[in-house]
């Protein structure tokens, strides 16, 4: 689930998000834009792995790193935060 209040835009292939509280720029490309999309709504990591791995050719067991990697660097910036 998203945390911070942020505003977004379609730049090129690449999404940017402006942290409106923090008034940090952010950059996501490809995969980790697709995850910020579905962080709209409370998603368990288990459902953005599944996404991920149907969208894109990658292994679950890799798919699953860079996904735990993506939300803990999203939450510690303040930009999501757990799902309860």
């Amino acid at each position: 689930m998203r945390g911070a209040e942020c505003v977004e835009t379609e730049v090129e292939d690449a999404l940017v998000l402006l942290d409106l509280d923090g008034g940090m720029y952010f950059t996501l490309n490809g995969p980790a834009a697709d995850v910020w999309r579905a962080l709209e709504a409370p998603a368990s990591e288990d459902a953005l792995i599944e996404t991920l791995t149907a969208k894109y050719d990658v292994e679950p067991a890799k798919c699953a790193q860079s996904v735990a990697r993506l939300l803990e660097d999203l939450t510690q910036k303040g930009l999501a935060k757990p799902a309860a």
